[in-house]
C-alpha cells in the first residue's frame, strides 16, 4: 500500500512539475504536493538555519576546522599540554615562550584566539595583553580574544583580568570541558558539528529543491537545503552528512572547489548536470551518480536509497 502511494505521489510531482509549473506560481506548486502527498508532507518554507552545537557534550568531543591558536607559555611542560589538547580537536598552534614573542607574533601572523600565561620572563601576559590591544588599535586590526591561562587562582582574578584587556580565564591544570566552553564562546563559527545528517541539498531552483526534500523527508531521510552555492560549501565543511545531492554549477572553479570538498568528505553523491551538457569524465569518478534527468522523480527516489543503505 505504501509503494503504491509513493508512486501516485512521484506521477503527481512529475505531471505538475513538467505540465503546470508555467501556469502556476510556486506556491501553488508546493502547496498542492502538500495536499496530494500520502501523509500531507509539510515542506520547510523557511530558509535553511545554522545550527551549531553550543554546549559541551564529554562523549562526542568537539572538532574545529581551520582554527589557530597563539599559546603564550614560558614553561615547556604546559607548552605541551596545551597543544596536545588542542591538536586533539583540530587545532592548530603556535608557541611563544615569553609576552614579547607573543606580541611579535601576533603582529606578524593572524589567529582565531590567543592564550595567555600571566608570569613569564621579560614580558608578562599582562604586558603582553596591553602591547597587543594598543598594536590592533593603531592598525585599526580586528580584536584577537586573548584568555588568561594562570596556576595558583585568587579569588578576583578573573575580573582584573578582564579589567586588563583580557577576554576570558582558564586555570591551571587547564580543565577540558571549560577550555572547550572557552572556544565554543569564542570560536563557534569554526566549530564542526560532529552529529551524522542524511542529505545537503542545493539546486539552482528553490522549487525544485523543495520538492525533491518533501519527497525525500516523506521517505524518512533528514534534509537540509543550502539556498546558495557558498552556503552548500560551508556546510559541507562544518557538518558530516551522509550524501550530498547538488545542480552542476555553472563557475568550473566553484565546481571543482565543491568536487573536491566532496571527494574529501568521502560521501555518496549525486550530480545534476544540464541536458546538452556531455557528463566529465572526472564527474563520473568523483560522485556516486551523474544524471541528466531532474524529472524523474521515481529514479531519485532509487538512487538515494542505494547510497543511504543502513550503516
Amino acid at each position: 500500500m505504501k509503494s503504491s502511494k509513493l508512486s501516485s505521489f512521484f506521477l503527481f510531482i512529475k505531471r505538475i512539475f513538467i505540465k503546470e509549473e508555467k501556469k502556476i506560481d510556486n506556491n501553488q506548486i508546493i502547496s498542492k504536493i502538500e495536499e496530494n502527498s500520502p501523509n500531507n508532507v509539510s515542506i520547510e518554507k523557511k530558509e535553511f538555519k545554522e545550527k551549531r552545537k553550543t554546549t559541551y557534550d564529554s562523549s562526542k568531543p568537539p572538532t574545529f576546522l581551520n582554527l589557530k591558536a597563539l599559546i603564550v607559555e614560558d614553561n615547556p611542560i604546559n607548552q605541551k599540554m596545551i597543544k596536545y589538547t588542542l591538536k586533539n580537536i583540530g587545532i592548530d598552534c603556535d608557541i611563544a615562550d615569553n609576552g614579547q614573542i607573543g606580541v611579535d607574533m601576533r603582529s606578524k601572523n593572524n589567529y582565531d584566539i590567543i592564550f595567555m600565561d600571566i608570569q613569564m620572563p621579560i614580558m608578562n601576559g599582562i604586558e603582553a595583553t596591553q602591547a597587543i590591544l594598543k598594536y590592533e588599535k593603531e592598525k585599526n586590526l580586528s580584536h584577537i580574544p586573548i584568555v588568561a591561562v594562570t596556576a595558583n587562582a585568587l579569588k578576583g582574578d578573573r575580573e582584573r583580568f578582564l579589567s586588563e584587556g583580557m577576554d576570558d580565564y582558564v586555570s591551571k591544570p587547564v580543565d577540558f570541558k571549560r577550555l572547550v566552553t572557552v572556544l565554543q564562546r569564542f570560536c563557534s563559527d569554526k566549530q564542526i558539528n560532529n552529529n551524522t545528517k542524511d542529505i545537503l541539498l542545493y539546486k539552482e531552483t528553490q522549487t525544485e529543491a523543495k520538492i525533491i526534500s518533501a519527497i525525500l523527508q516523506k521517505l524518512g531521510y533528514s534534509v537540509d537545503i543550502a539556498p546558495t552555492i557558498e552556503k552548500f560549501k560551508k556546510e559541507i565543511d562544518f557538518n558530516n552528512y551522509r550524501t550530498a545531492i547538488i545542480d552542476r554549477v555553472k563557475s568550473d572553479t566553484i565546481h571543482q572547489d565543491i568536487t573536491q570538498k566532496i571527494k574529501s568528505k568521502n560521501i555518496h553523491s549525486m550530480l545534476f548536470i544540464d541536458d546538452q551538457v556531455s557528463i566529465d569524465s572526472n564527474d563520473k569518478e568523483t560522485y556516486t551518480h551523474v544524471t541528466h534527468s531532474i524529472t524523474d522523480f521515481k529514479h531519485i527516489q532509487e538512487t538515494v536509497n542505494s547510497m543511504l543503505k543502513p550503516l
